[in-house]
């Protein structure tokens, strides 16, 4: 049986330990990493919605969301992206479908708002639409956030939540208002290391639809061609995570563009691009060129009207008068500068074709058909050199209209039988 006494000094130890044990757990807490609570540290994340299916997502999404107990539900989601129906002023409908919509979109006035919503449905919204959503928290000092949080409610109240921005493309969307945002706050440039052109990065997005790329660079002009900036969600993502400086503190949900998806991207163009040239070359080839090689090689004469140059040259015509149009009508930068398909696309094809149904042998036709011979084999020989990167499928198209127009210029035609 132990004494007294070494009781009392066990006990007077284990208290000393005890005693010094405490300011050093208490120490410890302190410099150990502590997750910011909602309620007191304000946060900032981007999110990235992935593309979706219909022509309005084919490049995702952009928005910003805060996190902080002055706002009131305490989780904003600011969107950029949310089209405005009505007059900016009288709350009047203006636009109440879709072709009216199209008109106002092509033109260029169709305003876009600046929004606040509920996280909670934007993301159930997308959850619905089966796309992935991503979010980039960034690592901003609290005053930062604030900052942000305060450029946002004023442009909510006073700016884009009230009139509105006219929306542009490839210059001011909801991804380059979000950057913006960003830059002004942090002062980082938000850019990537890939200084390919515009239309490049929308190549990449759009060869899960080769008839739409197609057709968005038949209509987009030189615009698109200038050195790019951050105006695609998954760039902004990608910038964000390659800052000079440290931007991105936590991220969760990966989107499935945003790995590799530059070279990705580019693959899967050029992919796009060759499903559509082998059919159209061997087109092209089947039922025009090697037919008027051998028409020409037989001495065929030409028949007395072009029913199908018709339909050749008016259809180039009505291309090349929607570009015109598009291009004097148009506020898009990217189509209403120059557009190098015009040079052989002309608009005045469409007047020729008229022409070949009527009077296809007069000498204005054949005038004409030589002028545009000449004019189009040269656009055929500059093809691939003009400051513009022109849809090499209808390159092919370029070629055959090149050799139909020399026929009707030079060929003989066939004689007419004279009236009893």
């Amino acid at each position: 049986m132990p004494n007294r006494p070494d009781i009392g000094r066990k006990a007077a130890s284990l208290a000393l330990f005890l005693a010094l044990l405490t300011p050093l757990a208490a120490l410890a807490e302190e410099k150990g990493p502590q997750e910011p609570t909602p309620a007191t540290t304000p946060a900032c994340s981007v999110i990235t919605v992935a593309p979706g299916d219909g022509l309005d997502a084919l490049f995702g999404h952009t928005a910003i969301r805060i996190r902080d107990p002055q706002l009131g539900s305490g989780d904003v989601w600011f969107d950029y992206g949310v089209f405005n129906p009505g007059d900016a002023k009288t709350g009047e409908i203006t636009i109440g479908s879709a072709a009216a919509f199209f008109m106002h979109y092509a033109k260029g006035d169709a305003k876009y708002l600046l929004v606040a919503a509920a996280p909670q449905d934007r993301l159930a919204h997308y959850k619905a639409e089966g796309r992935q959503v991503t979010e980039q928290v960034l690592d901003l000092k609290p005053e930062e956030v604030r900052k942000l949080e305060d450029f946002l409610l004023d442009d909510l109240r006073h700016g884009c939540g009230k009139e509105g921005y006219e929306y542009r493309f490839l210059d001011d969307n909801c991804t380059t208002r979000v950057a913006k945002a960003i830059e002004g706050v942090t002062g980082e440039k938000l850019s990537l290391e890939d200084r390919e052109s515009r239309r490049y990065f929308t190549d990449c997005f759009l060869s899960a639809k080769p008839p739409v790329q197609l057709g968005a660079n038949l209509l987009m002009g030189s615009h698109a061609e200038q050195k790019t900036i951050v105006f695609l969600p998954a760039q902004l993502e990608h910038a964000i995570g390659h800052a000079h400086r440290k931007l991105e503190k936590a991220k969760t949900g990966e989107t499935a563009t945003h790995v590799g998806w530059a070279v990705l991207g580019h693959i899967q163009s050029h992919m796009a691009t060759m499903v559509l040239f082998f059919p159209c070359l061997v087109l092209v080839w089947v039922a025009g060129i090697f037919p008027t090689l051998l028409r020409h090689k037989k001495k065929i004469p030409l028949p007395r009207r072009g029913f199908l140059d018709f339909l050749l040259f008016g259809l180039i015509g009505l291309i090349g008068c929607l570009m015109s149009f598009l291009g004097v009508w148009s506020l898009h930068p990217e189509l209403g500068a120059f557009n190098w398909n015009l040079i052989w696309c002309w608009p005045t094809h469409l007047l020729f074709a008229l022409v070949l149904l009527f009077k296809a042998h007069s000498p204005l036709a054949r005038n004409y058909a030589r002028v545009a011979a000449i004019g189009t084999g040269l656009a055929a020989l500059a093809y691939f050199f003009v400051p513009q990167a022109l849809p090499l499928p209808l390159f092919p198209l370029a070629l055959l209209l090149a050799l139909r127009a020399w026929r009707w210029g030079w060929a003989p035609a066939a004689q007419e039988t004279p009236s009893m």
